[in-house]
Protein backbone atom coordinates (compact mmCIF):
# COMPACT_ATOMS: atom_id res chain seq x y z
CA UNK A 1 0.00 0.00 0.00
CA UNK A 2 0.93 3.97 -0.68
CA UNK A 3 2.13 5.29 2.86
CA UNK A 4 -0.45 7.32 5.12
CA UNK A 5 0.20 11.29 3.79
CA UNK A 6 0.12 13.16 6.64
CA UNK A 7 0.29 16.89 7.83
CA UNK A 8 1.71 18.11 10.71
CA UNK A 9 -0.49 21.17 11.88
CA UNK A 10 1.37 23.55 13.98
CA UNK A 11 5.49 23.89 14.89
CA UNK A 12 5.20 22.97 18.22
CA UNK A 13 8.03 20.95 19.88
CA UNK A 14 6.50 17.97 20.79
CA UNK A 15 5.69 17.44 16.67
CA UNK A 16 10.14 17.71 16.11
CA UNK A 17 9.93 14.49 17.93
CA UNK A 18 6.99 12.88 16.30
CA UNK A 19 8.42 13.67 13.09
CA UNK A 20 11.89 11.87 13.86
CA UNK A 21 9.53 9.03 14.66
CA UNK A 22 7.47 9.34 11.57
CA UNK A 23 10.52 8.83 9.45
CA UNK A 24 11.55 6.31 11.16
CA UNK A 25 8.24 4.69 10.87
CA UNK A 26 6.71 2.37 8.07
CA UNK A 27 3.38 3.36 6.49
CA UNK A 28 3.55 6.70 6.73
CA UNK A 29 5.14 10.00 5.99
CA UNK A 30 4.96 13.66 6.80
CA UNK A 31 3.61 15.68 2.95
CA UNK A 32 3.09 18.66 4.53
CA UNK A 33 3.28 21.05 7.75
CA UNK A 34 1.02 23.62 8.42
CA UNK A 35 1.51 27.02 10.34
CA UNK A 36 -0.54 30.38 10.69
CA UNK A 37 2.76 31.58 9.05
CA UNK A 38 3.74 29.44 6.01
CA UNK A 39 6.97 31.08 6.00
CA UNK A 40 7.42 30.22 9.46
CA UNK A 41 6.45 26.55 8.53
CA UNK A 42 9.60 26.63 5.72
CA UNK A 43 11.77 27.13 8.56
CA UNK A 44 10.62 24.77 10.73
CA UNK A 45 10.50 21.80 7.90
CA UNK A 46 14.57 22.86 7.22
CA UNK A 47 15.51 22.60 11.49
CA UNK A 48 13.60 18.98 11.50
CA UNK A 49 15.11 18.38 8.08
CA UNK A 50 12.17 17.29 6.20
CA UNK A 51 12.63 17.13 2.42
CA UNK A 52 12.58 20.23 0.01
CA UNK A 53 9.38 18.61 -1.80
CA UNK A 54 7.85 19.39 1.84
CA UNK A 55 4.84 21.39 0.86
CA UNK A 56 4.23 24.28 3.68
CA UNK A 57 0.98 25.83 4.01
CA UNK A 58 -2.16 27.28 6.15
CA UNK A 59 -3.69 24.86 8.57
CA UNK A 60 -6.71 25.20 5.94
CA UNK A 61 -4.97 24.33 2.86
CA UNK A 62 -3.29 21.18 4.56
CA UNK A 63 -7.03 20.21 4.94
CA UNK A 64 -8.19 21.43 1.50
CA UNK A 65 -5.50 18.92 0.07
CA UNK A 66 -6.98 16.25 -1.58
CA UNK A 67 -3.59 14.75 -1.62
CA UNK A 68 -2.96 14.68 2.60
CA UNK A 69 -5.15 11.68 4.40
CA UNK A 70 -4.75 12.23 7.66
CA UNK A 71 -3.24 15.46 9.95
CA UNK A 72 -1.37 15.19 13.65
CA UNK A 73 -2.66 17.99 16.25
CA UNK A 74 0.00 19.17 18.24
CA UNK A 75 -2.27 22.34 18.76
CA UNK A 76 -3.50 23.61 22.50
CA UNK A 77 -6.35 21.80 23.84
CA UNK A 78 -8.33 24.89 23.67
CA UNK A 79 -8.34 24.36 20.41
CA UNK A 80 -8.84 20.77 19.73
CA UNK A 81 -12.61 20.92 18.85
CA UNK A 82 -12.42 23.46 15.69
CA UNK A 83 -9.35 21.48 14.13
CA UNK A 84 -10.70 18.05 15.23
CA UNK A 85 -13.79 19.08 13.91
CA UNK A 86 -12.66 20.87 10.53
CA UNK A 87 -10.26 18.10 9.77
CA UNK A 88 -13.34 15.59 9.83
CA UNK A 89 -15.21 17.45 7.89
CA UNK A 90 -12.54 17.51 5.58
CA UNK A 91 -12.09 13.55 5.46
CA UNK A 92 -8.95 13.85 7.47
CA UNK A 93 -7.64 11.14 9.97
CA UNK A 94 -6.38 12.48 12.97
CA UNK A 95 -4.12 11.80 15.59
CA UNK A 96 -4.52 14.91 18.25
CA UNK A 97 -2.03 15.49 21.21
CA UNK A 98 -3.66 14.61 24.39
CA UNK A 99 -5.33 16.15 26.56
CA UNK A 100 -8.02 15.35 23.81
CA UNK A 101 -10.33 17.68 25.37
CA UNK A 102 -11.15 20.43 28.05
CA UNK A 103 -13.90 18.34 29.41
CA UNK A 104 -16.42 14.98 28.55
CA UNK A 105 -18.83 17.36 26.68
CA UNK A 106 -16.38 18.84 24.43
CA UNK A 107 -15.12 15.49 24.15
CA UNK A 108 -18.72 13.98 23.11
CA UNK A 109 -18.57 16.89 20.78
CA UNK A 110 -15.09 15.77 19.21
CA UNK A 111 -15.75 12.59 18.81
CA UNK A 112 -19.54 12.84 17.39
CA UNK A 113 -17.53 14.97 14.80
CA UNK A 114 -14.86 12.41 14.36
CA UNK A 115 -16.71 9.10 13.83
CA UNK A 116 -16.05 8.61 10.38
CA UNK A 117 -12.48 8.89 10.59
CA UNK A 118 -9.49 7.63 12.34
CA UNK A 119 -9.02 9.76 16.22
CA UNK A 120 -6.54 8.58 18.42
CA UNK A 121 -4.49 10.45 21.20
CA UNK A 122 -0.55 10.66 21.28
CA UNK A 123 0.13 8.41 24.55
CA UNK A 124 3.06 6.65 23.39
CA UNK A 125 4.03 4.67 26.19
CA UNK A 126 0.72 2.61 24.69
CA UNK A 127 2.47 1.51 22.55
CA UNK A 128 5.16 0.02 23.66
CA UNK A 129 5.70 -3.66 23.89
CA UNK A 130 5.75 -3.19 27.51
CA UNK A 131 2.72 -2.41 28.32
CA UNK A 132 1.34 -6.16 26.70
CA UNK A 133 3.96 -7.52 28.78
CA UNK A 134 2.95 -5.90 31.80
CA UNK A 135 -0.54 -6.48 31.37
CA UNK A 136 -0.01 -10.27 30.56
CA UNK A 137 2.15 -10.76 33.79
CA UNK A 138 -1.04 -9.21 35.52
CA UNK A 139 -3.44 -11.69 33.81
CA UNK A 140 -1.25 -14.41 34.55
CA UNK A 141 -1.40 -13.91 37.98
CA UNK A 142 2.17 -12.63 38.49
CA UNK A 143 1.40 -10.21 41.11
CA UNK A 144 -1.04 -12.56 42.33
CA UNK A 145 -4.57 -14.58 41.91
CA UNK A 146 -6.71 -11.68 41.74
CA UNK A 147 -4.63 -9.44 39.85
CA UNK A 148 -3.80 -5.75 40.32
CA UNK A 149 -5.21 -4.39 43.58
CA UNK A 150 -3.87 -0.93 43.73
CA UNK A 151 -1.58 1.72 41.29
CA UNK A 152 -0.04 4.28 42.37
CA UNK A 153 2.52 6.74 40.20
CA UNK A 154 3.60 9.97 39.89
CA UNK A 155 4.84 12.47 36.82
CA UNK A 156 6.52 15.71 37.43
CA UNK A 157 8.69 17.98 36.30
CA UNK A 158 10.27 21.30 37.39
CA UNK A 159 9.47 23.76 35.03
CA UNK A 160 11.71 27.10 34.48
CA UNK A 161 10.69 30.54 34.97
CA UNK A 162 10.42 31.19 31.28
CA UNK A 163 7.88 28.01 31.37
CA UNK A 164 5.58 29.29 34.32
CA UNK A 165 5.72 32.93 32.21
CA UNK A 166 5.15 31.74 28.84
CA UNK A 167 4.25 28.06 28.05
CA UNK A 168 0.61 27.22 26.54
CA UNK A 169 0.42 24.36 29.26
CA UNK A 170 -0.20 26.58 32.21
CA UNK A 171 -2.05 29.34 30.54
CA UNK A 172 -6.14 28.91 30.68
CA UNK A 173 -6.57 29.94 27.14
CA UNK A 174 -4.31 26.58 25.70
CA UNK A 175 -4.48 23.97 28.42
CA UNK A 176 -6.56 25.01 31.16
CA UNK A 177 -6.71 21.27 32.89
CA UNK A 178 -2.34 22.00 33.44
CA UNK A 179 -0.58 19.33 35.07
CA UNK A 180 -3.53 17.22 34.86
CA UNK A 181 -4.53 16.99 31.18
CA UNK A 182 -0.49 17.17 30.35
CA UNK A 183 0.72 14.51 32.58
CA UNK A 184 -2.02 13.71 34.76
CA UNK A 185 -3.82 11.91 31.71
CA UNK A 186 -0.85 9.38 31.66
CA UNK A 187 -1.00 8.48 35.35
CA UNK A 188 -4.60 7.66 34.90
CA UNK A 189 -3.91 6.21 31.57
CA UNK A 190 -2.08 3.55 33.36
CA UNK A 191 -4.11 3.01 36.08
CA UNK A 192 -6.91 2.23 33.62
CA UNK A 193 -4.05 -0.42 31.20
CA UNK A 194 -3.94 -1.88 35.01
CA UNK A 195 -6.85 -3.08 35.60
CA UNK A 196 -7.90 -4.17 32.87
CA UNK A 197 -9.64 -0.86 31.25
CA UNK A 198 -12.67 -0.93 33.91
CA UNK A 199 -13.86 2.12 35.11
CA UNK A 200 -13.35 3.59 38.72
CA UNK A 201 -17.14 4.57 40.27
CA UNK A 202 -15.29 7.32 42.50
CA UNK A 203 -12.57 9.98 42.45
CA UNK A 204 -11.34 12.71 44.45
CA UNK A 205 -8.34 15.28 44.11
CA UNK A 206 -6.39 18.08 45.51
CA UNK A 207 -4.85 21.23 43.73
CA UNK A 208 -1.69 22.23 45.88
CA UNK A 209 -0.92 25.28 43.71
CA UNK A 210 -2.52 26.63 40.64
CA UNK A 211 -2.19 30.18 38.47
CA UNK A 212 -4.12 32.98 39.20
CA UNK A 213 -6.07 31.81 36.14
CA UNK A 214 -6.88 28.26 38.24
CA UNK A 215 -4.89 26.47 36.10
CA UNK A 216 -3.66 23.28 38.29
CA UNK A 217 0.47 23.27 38.53
CA UNK A 218 0.39 20.51 41.17
CA UNK A 219 -2.24 17.51 42.01
CA UNK A 220 -2.72 14.84 43.45
CA UNK A 221 -5.76 11.85 43.04
CA UNK A 222 -7.09 9.14 44.60
CA UNK A 223 -9.68 6.39 42.50
CA UNK A 224 -11.58 3.97 43.62
CA UNK A 225 -13.25 1.06 41.95
CA UNK A 226 -16.73 -0.90 43.30
CA UNK A 227 -14.68 -4.02 43.93
CA UNK A 228 -12.03 -2.61 45.89
CA UNK A 229 -9.45 -1.69 43.86
CA UNK A 230 -7.46 1.59 44.32
CA UNK A 231 -5.31 4.06 42.55
CA UNK A 232 -3.40 7.14 43.77
CA UNK A 233 -1.17 9.76 41.48
CA UNK A 234 0.59 12.93 41.62
CA UNK A 235 0.85 15.01 38.88
CA UNK A 236 2.79 18.41 38.74
CA UNK A 237 4.96 21.08 37.20
CA UNK A 238 6.65 21.98 40.12
CA UNK A 239 8.28 18.96 41.25
CA UNK A 240 11.90 17.42 40.10
CA UNK A 241 11.45 14.72 37.51
CA UNK A 242 9.66 11.59 38.58
CA UNK A 243 7.96 9.03 36.06
CA UNK A 244 7.42 6.00 38.26
CA UNK A 245 4.52 3.04 38.44
CA UNK A 246 4.19 0.55 41.07
CA UNK A 247 0.97 -1.54 40.22
CA UNK A 248 -0.05 -3.88 43.61
CA UNK A 249 -1.51 -7.49 43.91
CA UNK A 250 -1.37 -10.00 46.94
CA UNK A 251 1.93 -11.11 46.39
CA UNK A 252 3.94 -9.36 44.57
CA UNK A 253 4.66 -5.32 43.19
CA UNK A 254 5.56 -4.49 39.22
CA UNK A 255 7.89 -1.38 39.39
CA UNK A 256 8.96 0.61 36.53
CA UNK A 257 10.70 3.95 36.75
CA UNK A 258 10.37 5.40 33.45
CA UNK A 259 6.64 4.61 32.99
CA UNK A 260 5.98 7.24 30.49
CA UNK A 261 9.59 7.86 28.48
CA UNK A 262 11.81 5.26 28.80
CA UNK A 263 15.68 6.10 29.59
CA UNK A 264 16.62 3.94 26.49
CA UNK A 265 14.62 4.46 22.98
CA UNK A 266 14.94 0.21 22.16
CA UNK A 267 15.00 -1.56 25.82
CA UNK A 268 12.33 -0.92 28.20
CA UNK A 269 12.15 -2.82 31.97
CA UNK A 270 10.05 -4.02 34.76
CA UNK A 271 10.24 -5.59 37.89
CA UNK A 272 8.52 -8.20 39.56
CA UNK A 273 9.44 -7.67 43.13
CA UNK A 274 8.10 -8.97 46.46
CA UNK A 275 9.34 -9.60 50.26
CA UNK A 276 8.60 -11.28 52.92
CA UNK A 277 10.04 -10.53 56.94
CA UNK A 278 12.77 -12.45 58.20
CA UNK A 279 14.09 -13.47 61.49
CA UNK A 280 10.45 -12.11 63.49
CA UNK A 281 10.67 -8.96 61.40
CA UNK A 282 13.96 -7.45 61.92
CA UNK A 283 14.46 -7.10 58.64
CA UNK A 284 13.01 -8.03 55.25
CA UNK A 285 13.78 -10.12 52.15
CA UNK A 286 13.62 -8.68 49.03
CA UNK A 287 13.05 -10.61 45.71
CA UNK A 288 13.52 -8.95 42.53
CA UNK A 289 13.07 -10.20 38.69
CA UNK A 290 13.96 -8.15 36.17
CA UNK A 291 11.86 -8.05 32.48
CA UNK A 292 13.91 -6.82 29.74
CA UNK A 293 11.73 -5.65 26.38
CA UNK A 294 14.55 -5.22 24.23
CA UNK A 295 15.43 -4.67 20.45
CA UNK A 296 12.42 -3.28 19.44
CA UNK A 297 11.11 -0.01 17.80
CA UNK A 298 10.64 3.26 20.08
CA UNK A 299 7.13 3.98 21.44
CA UNK A 300 6.60 6.96 19.51
CA UNK A 301 7.58 4.39 16.11
CA UNK A 302 4.97 2.09 17.04
CA UNK A 303 2.62 4.73 17.98
CA UNK A 304 2.75 6.21 14.47
CA UNK A 305 2.93 2.63 12.74
CA UNK A 306 -0.67 1.79 14.68
CA UNK A 307 -2.00 4.97 13.55
CA UNK A 308 -0.93 4.46 9.77
CA UNK A 309 -2.58 0.91 10.39
CA UNK A 310 -5.55 1.79 11.85
CA UNK A 311 -6.02 4.57 8.68
CA UNK A 312 -5.03 1.81 5.86
CA UNK A 313 -7.60 -0.54 7.75
CA UNK A 314 -10.66 2.84 7.39
CA UNK A 315 -9.55 3.44 3.93
CA UNK A 316 -9.65 -0.21 2.41
CA UNK A 317 -13.04 -1.16 4.59
CA UNK A 318 -14.95 1.88 4.26
CA UNK A 319 -15.58 2.03 8.00
CA UNK A 320 -13.80 2.69 11.28
CA UNK A 321 -15.60 0.54 14.09
CA UNK A 322 -14.95 2.32 17.39
CA UNK A 323 -15.64 1.00 20.96
CA UNK A 324 -19.03 2.56 22.98
CA UNK A 325 -16.65 3.97 25.44
CA UNK A 326 -12.82 4.70 23.91
CA UNK A 327 -9.57 4.80 25.45
CA UNK A 328 -9.58 8.87 24.96
CA UNK A 329 -12.97 9.08 26.36
CA UNK A 330 -12.06 6.97 29.43
CA UNK A 331 -9.11 8.68 30.28
CA UNK A 332 -11.02 12.38 30.21
CA UNK A 333 -13.79 11.55 32.50
CA UNK A 334 -11.62 10.27 34.84
CA UNK A 335 -9.74 13.57 34.71
CA UNK A 336 -13.03 15.30 34.54
CA UNK A 337 -14.16 13.86 38.05
CA UNK A 338 -10.47 14.38 39.44
CA UNK A 339 -11.06 18.39 38.52
CA UNK A 340 -14.56 18.62 39.93
CA UNK A 341 -13.88 16.98 43.37
CA UNK A 342 -10.29 18.97 43.61
CA UNK A 343 -13.18 22.28 42.73
CA UNK A 344 -15.31 21.23 45.21
CA UNK A 345 -13.03 20.86 48.49
CA UNK A 346 -11.23 17.24 47.80
CA UNK A 347 -14.63 15.39 48.36
CA UNK A 348 -15.16 12.00 46.28
CA UNK A 349 -16.90 12.42 43.02
CA UNK A 350 -19.17 9.73 40.56
CA UNK A 351 -16.74 9.23 37.86
CA UNK A 352 -20.09 8.10 35.86
CA UNK A 353 -21.77 11.82 36.43
CA UNK A 354 -20.28 13.37 33.37
CA UNK A 355 -21.26 10.53 31.20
Amino acid sequence: MNPVRLAVLGTANIARKNIRAIGEAAGIVVTAVGSRNPEKAKTYCQEVALPPSTICCSYKEALANPDIDAVYLPLPTALHLEWVSLAAAAGKHILCEKPVAVDPAELKTIESAASSVVLMDGVMFMHNERLSSIRSSLQGGRVGKAGARHVSSCFTFRGSASFFAENIRVKKAGDPLGCLGDLGWYNIRVSLAAFDWAMPSRASGTIASQTDEGVPLSMSASLRWDDGRTATFTCSFTHALQQWCRIAGDDAVIAMDDFVIPHHPTTSKFKIVSEDFAEEAAFCRRHEEEVVIEGGKPQEVLMWEAFAARVQEAKTSGEVPKPSLTYEAMTQLVTDAVLRSARSGGAEVDVAQAL
